[in-house]
């Protein structure tokens, strides 16, 4: 995808944690758009795509030792009354940096192409600074969650997305690394 520097606003998402390997992004991704999809508050704070966190890269860390959040970004009024009733849940605010955009990824591989990105940032006088933040931009459609159990909402998704989901995380992303200048780097 197109590598490009751009000034990124202070954002605040709902988030959890979530340990374990890229098996369980699928149902992450489920449960959240499920969530967003039944809770009402959470619906209309919602602002934007089911954004993977990760605090290293997971291309460098075993995959039983892999922890990431999962979360949405939600209006800038939103605070912690809005995840009361989701267990686990909790607002997480991100501070505003210049950020390393990458496009058109794809999730199929791994959420974090870190070897290129930190490359990159290496040669033109960059650090990353965590967490790397992944948007999940799978068409609203193919993530539909109206016909399942409201019931769901408070509790964890034991979905099998491979078979009611197969295309859920082989869409296009969008990587958001936070970055800042190394001192002395040419300008």
């Amino acid at each position: 995808g197109d590598l490009k520097l751009i000034d990124y606003p202070e954002t605040r998402y709902v988030t959890r944690t979530i340990d374990g390997g890229y098996e369980k992004h699928p149902g992450a991704i489920i449960e959240l758009n499920q969530i967003s999809a039944l809770n009402l508050p959470v619906k209309s704070a919602r602002i934007g795509p089911v954004t993977g966190f990760y605090t290293g890269d997971p291309a460098l860390v075993s995959q039983k030792d892999l922890r990431w959040e999962i979360g949405i970004p939600v209006a800038a009024t939103a605070d912690n009354s809005l995840v009361k009733s989701l267990p686990n849940y909790q607002i997480k605010v991100l501070p505003a940096h210049q950020v390393l955009v990458v496009e058109n990824s794809s999730a199929s591989k791994a959420p974090f192409d870190g070897m290129r990105v930190l490359l990159w940032l290496k040669v033109n006088g960059y650090r990353y600074i965590p967490p790397v933040r992944m948007e999940y931009l799978t068409p609203a459609g193919e993530i539909e969650p109206l016909t399942l159990d409201p019931g769901l909402v408070n509790r964890p998704v034991t979905i099998d997305p491979s078979s009611q989901y197969p295309n859920i995380t082989d869409g296009p992303t969008r990587i958001i690394v936070q970055v800042e200048r190394i001192n002395g780097a040419a300008q």
